[in-house]
């Protein structure tokens, strides 16, 4: 008996994966059948790449934008509004729309940072009590979603995905909208 082949499959992707390929790596998943990877980006900004301890940098991350531009690999881009809290607002909304640009996913899940009892909040912490920085308010987290949809250009339709707990357990969403497709026209 012949089994059941899927029609789509979807894979996590991280941006070191992605850079192990070349067009040709990537042409051969494509033809096997994947169809779309989630990547984490979370931000793309330098500064809060290295807080989190990300092991990416936003060099890495357009690197792999250019080996994914050649492919037919649909991309869920993740980003994280409010990561690295207020010092690093403005890198984090410039940087990121600079990276989703140049990647031009089919859609971006926001997900909103829930750090209690992590090492960033730990970190986090010590940096408010420094007077160094201090986390976003959920008016400030949800207009740094705004500003970064803002700023990005995207050249097709995409559906952007900011979830509540029911479907997002992990994330504290500052501005929960489900899910909608936005026309970049409008832009």
């Amino acid at each position: 008996a012949h089994g059941y082949l899927p029609r789509r499959v979807a894979t996590y992707g991280r941006t070191a994966d992605f850079n192990k390929h070349d067009v040709g790596g990537l042409a051969r998943l494509t033809d096997a059948g994947l169809d779309l990877a989630y990547w984490g980006i979370e931000s793309g900004s330098d500064k809060v790449l290295k807080s989190v301890m990300k092991g990416d940098s936003k060099k890495l991350l357009l690197r792999a934008a250019g080996v994914l531009q050649y492919s037919t690999l649909r991309i869920s881009a993740m980003i994280m509004p409010g990561l690295g809290g207020y010092a690093n607002y403005d890198s984090h909304v410039d940087d990121t729309a600079e990276v989703l640009s140049a990647v031009q996913p089919e859609f971006v899940t926001f997900l909103g940072i829930n750090p209690k009892g992590t090492r960033y909040d730990t970190r986090m912490r010590a940096e408010v009590e420094a007077g160094t920085n201090r986390p976003l308010t959920r008016k400030e987290t949800a207009q740094q979603m705004i500003d970064i949809i803002g700023r990005t250009r995207f050249s097709s339709r995409i559906k952007l995905g900011c979830f509540d707990t029911n479907v997002d357990k992990v994330g504290l969403n500052p501005l929960a909208f489900g899910s909608v497709e936005v026309d970049c026209d409008y832009l």
